[in-house]
């Protein structure tokens, strides 16, 4: 082979293996647009990222809007919001997870299609850093070989009387943000 063959080749080749993707993600997120929340267009309920943690058998979901409001305010406590994401099972069942405030503080909760509560006592979560978090264990969903999701917020503004307001990522409500367990 001559050599100029041979360098094209080995570039080539080198090319390729850089541009393949990774063999399993364990942390994945999407980017939602800001000013697309539908309804009162509170920037509250304007979702700007999505994302989920599959690792060290543990499932982590995560959203973050543009304006944080702590969930144990008159909106969250007394409103009807809270933030929900859709789980994409690979056995080609769905679930949701369910993040509210409640005066005692946060509450979680993880459902299957046939309204049935999972886990009840594992499933916990979080308000940090202006993200709301729901964490549980991946053997609540029998410990799948990767998932899928998608989130939601309904937000309720009536400490002023503003109303709903809502913010779906992806906006149509489609999968995102594949993960594999680590």
């Amino acid at each position: 082979m001559p050599r100029k063959t041979l360098v094209i080749a080995l570039v080539l080749a080198a090319a390729t293996l850089a541009f393949q993707p990774p063999a399993g993600a364990t942390v994945s997120s999407f980017d939602d647009p800001q000013g697309d929340a539908n309804g009162g267009k509170d920037a509250r309920a304007d979702i700007t990222k999505i994302g989920i943690s599959y690792v060290g058998g543990t499932i982590t979901l995560a959203t973050s809007v543009v304006k944080t409001e702590a969930p144990s305010s008159k909106n969250w406590v007394d409103g009807d919001t809270s933030v929900e994401w859709t789980i994409f099972h690979p056995d080609g069942g769905e679930y949701w997870a369910n993040f509210s405030g409640f005066a005692s503080g946060p509450d979680a909760s993880l459902w299957t299609e046939q309204d049935k509560e999972l886990c009840k006592e594992t499933v916990k979560p979080a308000y940090v850093d202006g993200k709301y978090t729901v964490s549980f264990p991946a053997s609540c969903l029998n410990n799948p070989a990767k998932l899928t999701i998608s989130g939601d917020i309904a937000y309720d503004d009536i400490a002023s009387g503003r109303g709903k307001s809502e913010d779906a990522a992806p906006d149509d409500e489609g999968e995102c943000c594949e993960v594999t367990p680590s």
